[in-house]
This record gives C-alpha cells, structure tokens and sequence, in this order.
C-alpha cells in the first residue's frame, strides 16, 4: 500500500531497524519499521516532519507494517535550525 504521510518521530529498533511514527491523510497515525543501511547509501534516509511517499506490507507475524520504500517528497531542514520553529511545528 503506498501512502503520502508527514513523519512525526524516527526510533532506533534493535541494531539495523527504525521504527517510524507518521500521520496520513487516508490512515491516520500509525508506525512501521525500515531496515536501517549498513553502509552510507545515495538513498534519502527518514528524516523528521518529512513529507513522503512511503510504500508498505504488513509485517511477516501479522503485527504492524514494514517498509518496503521511502521516497521523501518535502523537507522541511529549516525547523530544526530555529528553536521557535520547532515549537511551532511540535
């Protein structure tokens, strides 16, 4: 399922995972998780109050969703510049 969502939080899972809190127009709040890269890639990596589209499957024991891709669509680098900004935007 590929939905448009605007990233709220990004967790470290384990050693190699991310759990991702987000908010969609179609699903509401909801989290998956994303394999973390071993090595620097040219991929865009999950960054907060992104909006993207993301790509998801259900999880292989049937609880939550995983990942499958993450195309960023707008970043938003200036909120955490100023500190006013960032209340602002919480």
């Amino acid at each position: 399922m590929e939905i448009q969502v605007l990233l709220l939080a990004k967790t470290a899972y384990g050693e190699n995972a991310l759990r991702l809190s987000y908010i969609g127009a179609e699903t509401g709040f909801g989290t998956a998780f994303k394999r973390a890269a071993k090595r620097l890639s040219g991929k865009a990596q999950p960054d907060l109050f992104d909006t993207a589209l993301m790509q998801t499957e259900p999880a292989r024991k049937g609880q939550g969703q995983n990942v499958k891709s993450y195309t960023p669509l707008h970043r938003r680098n200036h909120i955490p510049r100023n500190y006013d900004r960032f209340k602002y935007a919480c």
